[in-house]
């Protein structure tokens, strides 16, 4: 199976904050870097750029020091 034919993932989390804290949080690497930390999560490095055609860049570093990483370009 490719990524192309998986069913798409959805996640949803319903957060008792302000709407505007949230979006910052998608705009702000340092706080980006500690939303993408939970559970047993040693480390999140994340790069952004937001902006049209800008790229970001997460890597998430688990607990048995297994690595995820993705980076993408934000669409025009």
């Amino acid at each position: 199976m490719t990524p192309a034919d998986a069913d798409p993932l959805v996640v949803r989390r319903v957060l008792r904050v302000p709407r505007e804290r949230v979006f910052a949080a998608w705009l702000d690497a340092a706080l980006m870097a500690r939303w993408m930390c939970p559970g047993d999560t040693r480390s999140a490095t994340v790069e952004l750029d937001p902006q049209v055609g800008g790229t970001f860049r997460i890597v998430i570093v688990a607990k048995l020091d297994a690595v995820l990483a993705r980076t993408d370009r934000l669409p025009p």
